[in-house]
């Protein structure tokens, strides 16, 4: 699929309007500018692209690398970024940070200013796991493992000795929703249980306690790249 860089975007109904131009849209049969770009835009670019909109139901295959390849570079969703004037945003496709790293694609200066100053944030994880420490009821000499609970099932249940488990569990739950756009929704109920080493049976607490991102939503929300 080409388009012209910095034309009106016409590729997602839901999105086509004057304010989103067009970067990127490459193809085989079209020329396109080269040219050098700094590490400070392609990390920018490629945090960008890990949050991809408008995913199809296909792929589009790189149609720049060799076809004999077993796995071509390929992408199947965009992504968008705000000018730094906010006038208009721009709409790339996922395979963008592939043509400028592999071959050498030369986006628009505009596009590139405004990559670098957008720059998705970085997640604040070590004081995530601490508010999430914090979030976690307490386990005692009775209460002696933690149950997670989401959307009513039971996903996961850890041991009081688990906790560097836990937050890494719940670390990689939120990483995988930012990848696909869902962190906003990331929520868990944690409940106390203890299993007796004697007989074996399960006690389970009645109450149940919320497991967010609390303070951190709009920072996380922030990191998934939409306009």
């Amino acid at each position: 699929m080409y388009f012209q860089d910095l034309t009106p975007f016409t590729y997602s109904p839901a999105v086509c309007n004057s304010r989103v131009l067009n970067v990127g849209w490459l193809s085989h049969d079209a020329p396109f500018p080269i040219g050098d770009t700094s590490n400070e835009f392609r990390r920018a670019l490629q945090l960008l692209a890990e949050h991809p909109v408008n995913l199809c139901m296909g792929h589009h295959d790189c149609e720049f690398c060799d076809s004999r390849q077993l796995e071509l570079p390929s992408g199947n969703g965009e992504f968008h970024v705000p000018a730094a004037s906010g006038a208009v945003a721009y709409a790339a496709p996922e395979l963008v940070p592939h043509y400028v790293e592999v071959h050498r694609y030369l986006p628009p200066v505009e596009y590139i200013e405004a990559v670098v100053a957008y720059r998705a944030p970085e997640i604040p994880w070590e004081a995530i796991r601490n508010y999430w420490m914090s979030q976690l009821p307490p386990l005692d000499e009775k209460w002696n493992q933690w149950r997670f609970f989401r959307g009513g099932s039971l996903v996961e249940i850890f041991a009081k000795h688990q906790l560097p488990d836990v937050l890494s569990y719940l670390q990689r739950q939120l990483a995988d929703e930012l990848r696909i756009g869902t962190a906003q929704e990331f929520y868990f109920e944690v409940v106390r249980s203890r299993r007796d080493a004697q007989c074996g049976g399960i006690e389970i607490e009645q109450s149940r306690v919320a497991i967010t991102c609390g303070s951190f939503s709009p920072t996380v929300r922030s990191c998934i790249c939409r306009v």
